[in-house]
């Protein structure tokens, strides 16, 4: 399952320009584009180049979306859900996939429902089909590559990843504690050590030490449990800071995933200068968005009979619906696959670029990212249900793909 991200970069524009686009036209319900003379400067095939392959995936998005939809809704008349469960919440009907969402959530959940509750163990719902097949224009990518060159920028990236003791515990921590564990330590024991210590035991050893002091304690390797300081593995109680993952309480820092963050971890921004060539890249992503797909043809066939009602409906469902899910599968995972994230990556210099064209053409930039951030929820709300409810209806059956 992808994720399209957008990156933070691009939105510093949103926030440093007017709100007014002037110049510009299209958006996120027809396309992008900028009406203004970006001129044949350098900076100016770039921003054009910019322009072109966001206007190519906001209308791949918006017929993806669309399908999508199509799919959702007409599975849910088939399964007989009413129009008012496919609704958006309040307030968020207008947000970027956000109908097919709603609708792909319902639909799922019956199917899953229908599935878990109506379909004997023993049936078995086989699908035959064609492969879809997504058609990439190699000679779009080849004219593209003319008008650009490779370029190294700053990326900022977002780490929210546990660690460096970030965050304060007060439960299991499976990576490093840095307190005192009071259930298993699987890790070094810096105080006392009440379990297995596979290393030396600074401390009273019920079995078997390799060496002893003058008092009887043991400052060796112990065979049994360890009373003290263990400096390898103590596979017990640690009372000090645990160099290992802690099975129960570990009160102090952790480094690793905590079931009960008393001070969460914290998210820090990281750059890294990254060289991405926009040549291969962006024009790469551009055919992408403007490849064509077929849509396959499909057979259902049902081993169980008779049956419930709401199996029929699932039945027919997937019969109408099935072959343009595969279609909406097929164009998210391999046409566009990572080339939404890799559009994003490569253009993270197209501010400074518009800058030296002029204020209109900083304008159509802002302009296509804020189009480009919607397309890219759309591309991924998509990419999301078209595998989970493919995943769905084969759970009691098979989908097989035919030759073509």
């Amino acid at each position: 399952m992808r994720a399209f991200v957008i990156r933070a970069a691009f939105l510093v524009l949103l926030s440093a320009s007017p709100v007014l686009l002037a110049g510009c036209g299209g958006g996120a319900a027809t396309g992008v584009t900028c009406n203004t003379d970006l001129g044949q400067t350098e900076a100016g095939r770039k921003v054009r180049l910019f322009i072109d392959t966001s206007d190519k995936l906001v209308r791949a998005a918006n017929e993806i979306d669309a399908d999508m939809y199509t799919v959702c809704t007409g599975m849910a008349e088939d399964l007989g859900i009413p129009n008012s469960e496919l609704l958006p919440p309040a307030g968020q009907e207008n947000d970027a996939g956000a109908r097919a969402k709603a609708a792909c959530t319902r639909v799922k959940t019956e199917i899953d429902s229908i599935i878990t509750n109506d379909v004997p163990t023993t049936a078995r719902l086989a699908i035959t089909y064609t492969p879809a097949v997504c058609t990439i224009d190699a000679q779009l990518k080849t004219t593209c590559i003319e008008k650009c060159e490779p370029k190294t920028v700053t990326v900022t990236d977002l780490m929210c990843t546990p660690g460096h003791f970030y965050g304060q515990c007060s439960a299991s921590c499976t990576g490093t504690c840095g307190g005192s564990c009071s259930g298993s330590c699987q890790g070094q024991c810096t105080a006392t050590c009440n379990g297995t210590c596979s290393g030396h035991c600074n401390g009273m050893c019920a079995g078997t030490c390799s060496a002893m002091n003058a008092d009887g304690t043991c400052y060796g390797t112990c065979t049994g449990t360890c009373t003290g300081r263990c400096d390898a593995m103590c596979t017990g109680n640690c009372s000090g800071s645990c160099n290992g993952s802690c099975s129960a309480n570990c009160s102090g820092g952790c480094e690793g995933d905590c079931t009960a963050w008393i001070q969460p971890p914290v998210c820090t921004e990281v750059e890294r200068q990254v060289t991405v060539d926009e040549c291969e890249t962006t024009c790469d992503s551009q055919a992408r968005f403007a490849a064509v797909c077929t849509e396959p043809e499909v057979t259902v066939t049902y081993g169980v009979s008779p049956q419930k009602p709401s199996v029929g409906r699932l039945v027919t469902a997937v019969l109408n619906h099935y072959a343009l899910l595969l279609k909406v599968l097929e164009r998210t995972g391999v046409a566009i696959g990572d080339s939404v994230s890799g559009f994003s990556t490569a253009l993270s210099g197209v501010g400074d670029y518009a800058q030296q064209v002029g204020a209109q053409a900083t304008l159509c930039v802002v302009d296509a990212i804020s189009a480009v951030g919607a397309a890219a929820t759309q591309v991924n709300v998509a990419a999301q249900f078209s595998v989970s409810i493919s995943v769905s209806v084969s759970a009691s059956g098979s989908a097989t793909a035919a030759a073509p």
